[in-house]
């Protein structure tokens, strides 16, 4: 919660979220290769009340093998290689059943 993250030139393979931000969490992403994301590539959502939304920001980013690219909560944002993302309304806490 409330975490600012930055990392670059990384790939990640495999995984279940390539990145995830979530409780007013700020995640900042340079040359990222992420494949093969089993519930999404980049999500952005405020899991508890108690914090607000969250937020990612990318450049030179790459997504594949992925069936869902981008997951934006309501409220959150993401920053994709300078394109925001749309955003759309879903139960964050669906994520952990």
């Amino acid at each position: 919660e409330e975490s600012i993250v930055n990392f670059e030139n990384s790939s990640l393979h495999n995984v279940n979220f390539g990145i995830a931000s979530k409780d007013k969490s700020l995640v900042t992403a340079e040359n990222i290769i992420i494949t093969n994301a089993k519930t999404a590539g980049l999500a952005a959502y405020q899991k508890k009340n108690t914090f607000g939304p969250a937020e990612i920001i990318t450049t030179n980013e790459s997504i594949s093998q992925t069936d869902i690219k981008f997951m934006v909560q309501l409220g959150s944002k993401v920053i994709s290689n300078g394109n925001e993302i749309k955003q759309v309304s879903f139960n964050a806490k669906s994520l952990y059943d």
